[in-house]
């Protein structure tokens, strides 16, 4: 197998109006060598005959039956021919300039195990003020800057070496899960927040956007989570998640236009799926919500639901 510096793991599935433009971002440089390894999940479209037909160095493009995208990422990661490996969605954009400069970083320090980008500049600013490390990774958990693998940098034989992939169980939280398997086989991360990754497209039709009557139970994967730390708080990180998600299932079933009596149903069992934990979560936002779920009564857990959404109708 030939060995470069970088792969560009591009999972794609009828992605036609977009793959052409996504493929002018990449450059040819001197100061990064790389490969861009896109690999076709079956697509019905024109999707693999405009990818052919594309003049790109580096460009090396498989093909397999459509087994969904955490299958496609877990084949990059077995194929990849690079010593790092960033993922790209077929259908968004890069600053491929950007993530040149970053690499040069990652050139100059051998000892660096894992890149993220963190674009909001708040966020960036208030993570490099935490000292701890279990503390900064309860921030990356809490504020859902590990959510995505987008605009990350992972090394390949970490990945490889530990048995981490994506849990192609789940079409939900996936990413999430793979992440925090990811960073607790590391110690050496670089946080940088350059405008690099571009992220265009939000496909109505698509796992996240539909309503999902399984949703409460895909999402549960970040259960799995709380057995990858020791740490207190990082597990009042996950844990937060968990009610969050708990949170986020009961605003579908509002949305559905669920009965009182449904809704009621519902919240015990979501409630029963766990009991509480803790009194105090790591400040004062998480903590409020915590408890918020656990206190309230279900009618005005309900009402307070119903605020939230109302109040995100008014601000579209």
């Amino acid at each position: 197998m030939k060995y470069t510096d970088l792969t560009f793991g591009i999972p794609m599935y009828n992605a036609g109006k977009y793959i052409s433009e996504l493929l002018t971002c990449f450059k040819d440089l001197d100061n990064i060598h790389y490969e861009i390894l896109l690999i076709d999940d079956g697509s019905t479209d024109n999707s693999l005959a405009i990818v052919k037909r594309a003049k790109i160095r580096g460009l090396r493009i498989l093909e397999q039956e459509n087994r969904g995208v955490s299958a496609t990422r877990n084949r990059i990661i077995k194929e990849a021919q690079g010593k790092w490996i960033t993922f790209v969605d077929a259908d968004d954009l890069i600053k491929f300039e950007k993530y040149a400069e970053i690499f040069q970083i990652i050139k100059k320090n051998e000892l660096l195990e894992y890149i993220i980008n963190i674009e909001d500049e708040k966020k960036y600013t208030k993570l490099n003020i935490i000292k701890e490390n279990q503390k900064k990774i309860a921030y990356l958990i809490e504020t859902e800057i590990i959510n995505s693998p987008w605009a990350k940098f992972y090394k390949k034989e970490i990945l490889q070496n530990n048995n981490i992939f994506f849990d192609e169980k789940y079409s939900l939280g996936e990413d999430y899960l793979f992440n925090i398997n990811y960073l607790s086989k590391v110690e050496n991360v670089f946080f940088t927040n350059e405008k690099m990754y571009i992220y265009r497209i939000i496909n109505l039709n698509s796992l996240t956007a539909k309503y999902r009557p399984d949703k409460f139970e895909e999402l549960m994967s970040v259960n799995h989570a709380s057995n990858v730390f020791d740490e207190a708080e990082i597990k009042k990180a996950i844990e937060y998640i968990r009610i969050k998600n708990c949170i986020s299932s009961l605003k579908d079933e509002i949305q559905e236009n669920r009965n009182k009596n449904y809704l009621h149903a519902y919240i015990r069992k979501l409630k029963k799926y766990k009991s509480r934990q803790y009194f105090v979560l790591n400040n004062l936002k998480t903590t409020v919500i915590y408890n918020i779920w656990y206190l309230f009564p279900n009618s005005l857990l309900i009402f307070v639901v119903k605020l939230f959404l109302l109040k995100k109708s008014n601000e579209n």
